[in-house]
């Protein structure tokens, strides 16, 4: 469910919409992580209450994106 290979990929639908979204981000200084940096094991020790991962399996999204299940 959470963290599959698919997770950040946009339908071609979407496409335009992002790449806008990118540039808009992008001109205020703010940086995308692909996809390869999210999905990295999280680089510290630490908790985040979920059910979706055990505490030594959490990936860099489960810190950015964090919220309470």
């Amino acid at each position: 469910m959470l963290g599959g290979p698919n997770l950040l990929d946009l339908s071609e639908k979407f496409r335009t919409i992002a790449e806008k979204l990118k540039q808009a981000l992008k001109e205020f200084d703010y940086v995308l992580l692909e996809a390869e940096k999210m999905n990295q094991p999280l680089s510290f020790q630490t908790k985040i209450p979920t059910i979706y991962r055990e505490p030594r399996e959490y990936l860099v999204m489960d810190a950015i994106f964090y919220w309470e299940d």
